[in-house]
């Protein structure tokens, strides 16, 4: 297979690619007021949400990174607490 340049199409193919792009022009609408500055789907549609598979891998994700945070907050709590004592010991001298 071969890709072409839309001003390379013959007059068929052209049409062809025409209709799609109104297709998609007109199922796809944008909203730019909620966000200034970013075109966001006005609509979802539901056979473009994600797949199952696709939420399974971000909850996994989701999962592992709050795992992460959960033992980076013990450890500063640990550090924390230790380094509290040493000072305590430190000023009972």
């Amino acid at each position: 297979m071969t890709a072409f340049l839309p001003q390379q199409d013959s007059g068929f193919i052209r049409f062809l690619r025409q209709c799609q792009c109104w297709l998609n022009r007109s199922r796809y609408r944008y909203n730019y007021d909620r966000m200034p500055g970013l075109a966001l789907l006005a609509q979802l549609h539901l056979e473009d949400e994600p797949k199952l598979e696709w939420v399974e891998q971000v909850a996994a994700r989701m999962e592992f990174l709050l795992k992460n945070q959960l033992q980076v907050a013990e450890h500063d709590v640990v550090k924390g607490t230790a380094q509290q004592k040493l000072n305590e010991l430190a000023e009972a001298r």
